[in-house]
């Protein structure tokens, strides 16, 4: 009977756990898509289409098959008037944001997961790495 209760209380613990990172990824996507919406969506569009020739598609970007490294540089320090998408310029360039690396991580987590076929939770300590590593 004590083995059944261990037994039961271990496979109990264990879904804690996988229903903890589930979770997390839901808020960090209803958090990413509020940052979104409030943020980005006036130029990139709620749908992600953006406005052609001016501000770039996120939906099929070629930037985002590229990493989250250089989108993480970009949402922080935004972009300079070199930046391509499928050799147009755009302009105006991003500008820089006042964004928290939590809501980077959030952000994130939304535009790969919206856009980037799958599930990419972002953390705040890979954010913040990356952060550290980007070229101002």
């Amino acid at each position: 009977m004590n083995k059944l209760i261990i037994l039961l209380f271990a496979v109990a613990i264990s879904s804690c756990n996988v229903n903890s990172e589930n979770i997390k990824f839901e808020k960090y996507f209803v958090s990413g898509e509020r940052i979104y919406e409030k943020k980005c969506s006036n130029c990139h569009q709620k749908d992600g289409s953006g406005f052609k020739g001016l501000y770039p598609s996120l939906n099929q970007n070629k930037l985002l098959s590229l990493g989250k490294e250089q989108v993480i540089c970009l949402l922080k320090f935004g972009s300079n008037p070199t930046s391509t998408e499928n050799s147009s310029r755009f302009n105006p360039v991003m500008p820089p944001s006042d964004l928290s690396s939590l809501e980077i991580a959030q952000l994130t987590t939304y535009i790969f997961s919206k856009w980037n076929n799958g599930e990419n939770l972002m953390n705040v300590k890979e954010v913040n790495s990356i952060l550290s590593k980007c070229k101002k």
